[in-house]
């Protein structure tokens, strides 16, 4: 390769957030095993929402665990802004995960035991800041989201909806470099998916941050800069969003 190749390479490198190459991932289920992924690579830019689609069951939540030092893989390389997730030990993976990335599950995950303030809370704790400060932080990033009246409210107190607002602000509320989504529109109406995805575009852009949202929701397809289209295991497909091929 020659120098000028190298250039090359590295500054394309240095545009990406994340970058995945060759991943695959085994899950045993008792005497079978189930490919997941299949030598997937897959890059991300930074300051892009990457809207990562397919059917179910075709590796898209295993790949963002990857991606988010959830799960490890088997085989391959995955970097997220220039770090090698996949060559972690845990206690640094822990820590890189605690502070750079934010992951909103499908199932929200959200305590039922804690006010909505002290649910977003979590994340700066677990970095260390203290409990009373965490609290004032959680409520004015729960303002942002449109929930300043709900920060003492229980997770059953509130809709499907405002638990997906707490949920995306508990994802947020440490600054990560990378949000990751799972289905976020996939419990709500099409006037609360679209009000998410609005809320979700508004947080990326420039060159510090970028967001993966999974999903299989065609209706929210135009808030994403690229779509990423997987099937068994491996991405068929990246590209910006079109309405003659993708619909709606």
């Amino acid at each position: 390769m020659s120098l000028k190749d190298k250039k090359i390479k590295t500054e394309k490198s240095s545009e990406l957030a994340v970058k995945c190459e060759g991943i695959t991932k085994t899950f045993s289920t008792g005497d079978s095993e189930v490919m997941a992924l299949r030598g997937t690579d897959l890059d991300v830019r930074k300051g892009e929402l990457l809207l990562l689609a397919g059917p179910s069951g075709c590796g898209k939540t295993t790949l963002i665990s990857i991606i988010s030092g959830i799960l490890k893989n088997d085989k391959g390389f995955c970097a997220v802004f220039g770090q090698d997730v996949t060559h972690m030990k845990e206690e640094e993976l822990a820590l890189f995960r605690a502070k750079q990335i934010g992951f909103v599950f499908q199932q929200f995950n959200l305590i039922p035991t804690l006010t909505a303030a002290e649910n977003v809370s979590i994340p700066l704790i677990i970095n260390g800041m203290d409990r009373k400060h965490a609290t004032i932080e959680a409520g004015n990033v729960l303002e942002h989201v449109g929930l300043a009246d709900k920060k003492s409210s229980y997770p059953l107190q509130l809709s499907g909806g405002q638990q997906q607002r707490v949920a995306i602000a508990r994802a947020i509320v440490h600054r990560p470099k990378l949000v990751v989504c799972d289905e976020p529109t996939s419990a709500l109406d099409g006037t609360n998916g679209h009000r998410v995805m609005t809320l979700l575009k508004s947080l990326v852009g420039g060159t510090d941050n970028a967001m993966i949202v999974v999903t299989h929701d065609s209706r929210v397809f135009e808030f994403g800069d690229r779509i990423a289209e997987m099937e068994d295991g491996v991405i068929l497909r990246v590209g910006p969003y079109r309405k003659d091929i993708h619909g709606h």
